[in-house]
């Protein structure tokens, strides 16, 4: 692979306590028992193309009775919580990283380095042997600033070991971005050129240098399953709606379904590609003298929307943008609004499911919304 991002590190003040929260939080497993000098460290696996994320630790508590400044800066930046503290960059061979040695006018950590104490050792016995530069007395994550690895061994590395198992848990996709400080041009000039801070998927806010954000692919969608649940068709009149539907279309209704002052006649549209038991909603005002206080707009005629009023209404978060969907959760399946049979009558048609929507504005929009690729999710 091409000059990319390895991993990224983040202080922690208890190595367990932050590995289990980001779980939690995230979803993304993790594995245990690899350890460096007197630091211990928890794995995350962010996916393709081998990035993860290291959450470290001390774990010799002993070392600390002689505090050097690297070891104060640690004590420093963890004392409120988990603090990234370095952004480490991958290259694919000795010979690339000997460039960037040669750049920073520094010695190479060497893989072949028999020192185990330079090198990631873990509970099973396993060195693995890494290399990187620069090196010195003072580390350049406590300038913000980002150093080269090369893994001469990659069935072995860090990104590529089995997680323990975590509750919902995802499966990673990979890195979108890395929010850092400072500009592109002076990590242009720390890295010596503009060519390889251009293949990284790197954001700069111009604050103090250093890691300030990590932003992965959505992966929860994996286990989401999204799909179209159903339409809302607003109605003046809901039985004369759900009549003439049924005459232009051959789908069948039922009726006896009522949320607050609302009734609703219920079209299932069948199972599809793109609408699992999907249907339609036709509903009307059936309480008069509701009706007679509400401030939303009449329905003069049929209006077919995910929302068609201008206030909000329940089924809306506070502020959400006119026409946009919302999710809905069904645990009982049998019992659900496109499972119930339909009023019978003449020349009845069995509905297949939804093919396609038409939907207004733009695909980027309703991606925004869904946290997902819309355009990609449906047709």
């Amino acid at each position: 692979m091409p000059f990319h991002i390895d991993h990224m590190s983040l202080a922690s003040p208890h190595l367990f306590r932050s590995a289990d929260a980001l779980a939690k939080e995230t979803g993304l497993g993790y594995w245990t028992g690899e350890w460096l000098g007197d630091t211990s460290v928890s794995i995350v696996p962010l996916g393709p193309p081998g990035n993860f994320l290291v959450i470290s630790s001390f774990i010799d508590i002993f070392t600390l009775r002689s505090i050097n400044e690297h070891k104060q800066w640690i004590l420093d930046i963890t004392a409120t919580g988990d603090h990234f503290n370095g952004l480490c960059l991958g290259e694919d061979s000795m010979e690339e990283l000997e460039v960037f040695a040669k750049h920073w006018k520094s010695e190479i950590n060497r893989a072949d380095n028999p020192d185990p104490s330079r090198h990631f050792q873990r509970a099973n016995g396993y060195i693995l042997p890494m290399a990187s530069t620069p090196v010195g007395k003072r580390s350049v994550w406590m300038k913000g600033l980002p150093n080269v690895y090369y893994y001469p061994d990659r069935v072995h590395h860090s990104s590529g070991q089995p997680t323990h198992p975590v509750p919902n848990q995802v499966r990673p996709s990979g890195i979108t971005w890395v929010e850092v400080g400072g500009s592109a041009e002076q990590m242009a000039d720390w890295l010596g050129g503009s060519q390889y801070v251009e293949m990284l998927p790197l954001k700069f806010n111009g604050k103090s240098l250093g890691v300030w954000a990590v932003a992965g692919h959505d992966t929860r969608e994996i286990a989401m399953n999204i799909h179209i649940n159903h339409f809302s068709l607003g109605a003046r009149n809901a039985f004369e709606s759900a009549a003439r539907l049924r005459q232009e279309t051959g789908l069948g209704f039922w009726t006896g379904e009522c949320v607050r002052d609302i009734s609703c006649h219920m079209v299932p549209l069948g199972h599809g590609p793109d609408g699992k038991d999907a249907f339609i909603e036709i509903q009307c005002s059936v309480d008069a003298h509701a009706h007679l206080k509400d401030t939303r707009p009449n329905y003069l005629y049929d209006v077919l929307s995910v929302g068609n009023d201008d206030k909000g209404d329940y089924c809306r978060p506070e502020k959400w943008p006119m026409g946009l969907p919302t999710f809905y959760y069904y645990p009982d399946v049998p019992g659900r609004t496109s499972n119930q049979p339909v009023v019978a009558a003449p020349h009845l048609r069995t509905p297949a499911g939804v093919k396609w929507v038409t939907f207004g504005g733009t695909n980027e929009l309703l991606s925004e919304w869904m946290g997902c690729d819309a355009e990609g999710r449906f047709r």
